[in-house]
């Protein structure tokens, strides 16, 4: 805490010139632990569901208790009945801390080394928190402020959406500065195009933090300029730039390999240019692989040793045997789902690329 007989500086009203709202009341020492849970899908369109189901379970923010481990078994038992999320689902838990916590291999553990924080940490510990209060109360010169509600929402959104552009774009220059391939013309003002797109991005969200306040009226210009910045930039159906650009390095520069990963049940939906389909294959599954090591543009393929499509002329199913569908996008760039009319064995298997 700062100490009782403490004076304000004379000249303390000049130093707020820019928000002239509040002061530092007190200051807070001890230690701190945050326990980040975090989450890999091997098939990326179950990345929302998984989200979904540890939001709620755990919340996005919260204090750690001896219900946040029932709480994560849950989630994890929710995840795998979930029928609706195809692909494997890898949980990491990780800890940052103002000490060094003992070494943590298990839930269990990782509660043990939380009790012991307020022994590693020491009688004073570190500064932590500044408490502001307002400028007000101690001056009625200053506006009386409040918190805006409705401006926090909306700055979580761009959060987001900031956090997307920076790491896309630490993802696009290690790509540029790591590929060897030739690009041509075409090729090179797509990259060329995203890249601005993205430093553009950048630029609008830093005027919202010049500009805007969570105590003063929401500057909906601002917030819109950076919204139309963003949203502008993506094609219709890629929901993130992260995902514009995997698909644009799948295009563009991918290395593949003439092998194929585990399957994943589903096809992929995709644009008419971007699959093509072979219908029956006397070869089964090997021809199809066989007909996708063929065809450079290959990301994957979908197969069905049987299957069954509504034929809505008749509105009865037709009985089909081994068919195929070469992609040229993966699992990773591309949503999987289960077409209307269609039942059967459906699968797809990733081809190895990098």
């Amino acid at each position: 805490m700062i100490r009782r007989n403490a004076t304000a500086l004379e000249d303390w009203s000049k130093k707020v010139p820019q928000s002239q709202t509040h002061y530092a009341d007190s200051l807070f020492y001890g230690g701190w632990a945050v326990v980040l849970f975090r989450f890999r899908c091997d098939i990326p369109s179950d990345v929302l569901k998984v989200k979904d189901v540890l939001t709620k379970h755990l919340g996005i923010v919260g204090p750690l208790s001896k219900d946040t481990l029932a709480k994560w078994n849950d989630a994890i038992a929710e995840i795998r009945a979930d029928d609706g999320i195809r692909g494997s689902v890898n949980l990491y838990t990780h800890v940052y801390s103002s000490v060094t916590l003992s070494e943590i291999d298990s839930p269990m553990s990782l509660l043990k080394a939380i009790d012991k924080l307020k022994e590693s940490v020491g009688s004073l510990g570190q500064p932590l928190f500044m408490n502001l209060e307002p400028l007000h109360d101690l001056n009625k010169k200053y506006p009386e402020v409040h918190e805006n509600i409705e401006m926090l929402s909306e700055l979580e959104k761009l959060d987001e959406m900031h956090d997307d552009v920076k790491v896309t774009l630490v993802s696009m220059r290690r790509w540029m500065a790591e590929t060897l391939t030739d690009f041509d013309d075409d090729q090179e003002e797509k990259i060329s195009n995203l890249l601005t797109t993205l430093n553009q991005c950048l630029k609008a969200f830093s005027g919202v933090g010049a500009d805007v306040s969570l105590f003063k009226e929401m500057n909906h210009r601002i917030l819109d300029k950076a919204y139309q910045a963003y949203l502008g930039g993506l094609e219709k159906g890629i929901a993130t730039y992260n995902l514009a650009f995997r698909r644009l390095k799948e295009e563009l520069d991918a290395s593949c390999e003439n092998t194929f990963l585990h399957k994943i049940r589903g096809l992929l939906r995709v644009y008419d240019h971007e699959v093509l389909k072979k219908e029956e294959v006397e070869g089964g599954l090997q021809e199809c692989q066989k007909l996708c090591k063929e065809e450079d543009r290959c990301r994957s393929i979908g197969y069905a040793q049987h299957l069954s499509e509504l034929d809505p002329a008749t509105g009865l199913y037709l009985k089909k045997e081994r068919q195929c569908w070469i992609y040229f996008r993966s699992t990773s760039t591309a949503t999987v789902h289960t077409p209307n009319g269609l039942s059967g064995d459906l699968a797809i298997y990733d081809r190895r690329c990098y």
